[in-house]
């Protein structure tokens, strides 16, 4: 995968998180005994919480062997965390350090997360927890309170081209500027996601082809009814306007994750953007208009946010 090829190895080869990224250069470069041994990196999916991870366990001194990688989507019991707990006394042959990186910590069962809680009350010099979020809320509040935490962005789209660019030129990818914009605006600003657009476009030159694959990626499984909802939010105002209970109806239909829905509903927009005709400058100022709303991210929000959106793109500029 294009991402994993090309992940940052180092920190100065990461883009954007400019504060975060300086505090934790700084950290490093305290002494083992002086520094946290237990980091909480929180942020939506995708923007880089376990690329940071592996950093820090290079700038601890920890071998690859010894970084070790735990997903809770797979094993978020108290057994997992029993065997770490009884691992940790054992220095690694040959010095160094040991890391342990917890992906979506918050996952793990509330006895997996008090044995955790043992384990970094009596964390030996050698071993780092890094754990990784995106709903610090549902972690246990000691366990939380324990932590050195910092919080990762989502990056900016000039960040998000910069580093499809970085990716492209290592990769002999010769592709558009104008294109890159596209996936930038595409990706709700996350890397990964951009990347894997990046790769299933990279040999496509026609926009609106392109803008096809866009939508089929991000959009709803339950394609049907995404569709649906699209095709109502393009109906002219008024009819938005006496129709926006059905509207909901159809996005209640979806039972998706909002940042999932609002993704394919910015991607088919931008997508009908392409195909106005030039002189139909009505209708485009109302697709942009939609844009503009549904661009602001539904990470904390969720799907009351998105709901409220929905709501002002049928009833807006009613007075």
């Amino acid at each position: 995968m294009l991402y994993q090829e090309v992940r940052p190895k180092t920190f100065s080869d990461v883009v954007g998180n400019t504060s975060t990224v300086k505090s934790l250069q700084s950290l490093c470069k305290r002494s083992s005994s002086d520094r946290p041994h237990t980091i909480l990196l929180s942020g939506s999916k995708g923007c880089g919480k376990t690329t940071i991870g592996r950093i820090l366990a290079s700038e601890f001194k920890t071998k690859p062997e010894n970084t070790f990688e735990i997903d809770t989507a797979v094993d978020r019991g108290i057994d997992g965390i029993r065997a770490i707990t009884e691992n940790i006394q054992y220095k690694p042959m040959g010095g160094g350090s040991v890391t342990y990186i917890i992906d979506e910590v918050h996952r793990l069962t509330r006895d997996a997360q008090s044995a955790l809680l043992k384990s970094t009350e009596d964390t030996p010099e050698h071993v780092y927890f890094i754990l990784c979020t995106t709903d610090p809320q549902k972690l246990l509040p000691t366990l939380k309170n324990r932590c050195s935490s910092y919080t990762v962005e989502q990056l900016k789209s000039k960040h998000i081209v910069s580093i499809l660019k970085r990716a492209c030129k290592i990769k002999n990818i010769n592709i558009s500027p104008e294109v890159l914009d596209i996936i930038s605006t595409s990706c709700d600003r996350t890397p990964r996601t951009a990347l894997v657009l990046l790769e299933k476009i990279q040999d496509l030159t026609d926009l609106d082809e392109i803008a096809d694959v866009l939508v089929s990626e991000i959009d709803s499984s339950e394609r049907g009814d995404f569709f649906n909802l699209c095709k109502q939010l393009l109906v002219i105002p008024e009819k938005r306007r006496t129709n926006w209970k059905n509207i909901l109806v159809e996005f209640t239909r979806l039972e998706e994750d909002p940042e999932k829905v609002r993704n394919g509903l910015l991607t088919f927009m931008r997508k009908q953007l392409l195909k106005i005709d030039a002189a139909d400058v009505e209708y485009a100022t109302d697709v942009s208009r939609t844009i503009q709303i549904l661009s602001q991210n539904t990470f904390y929000g969720g799907e009351n946010l998105l709901v409220s959106m929905l709501m002002e793109i049928c009833l807006g500029g009613i007075k």
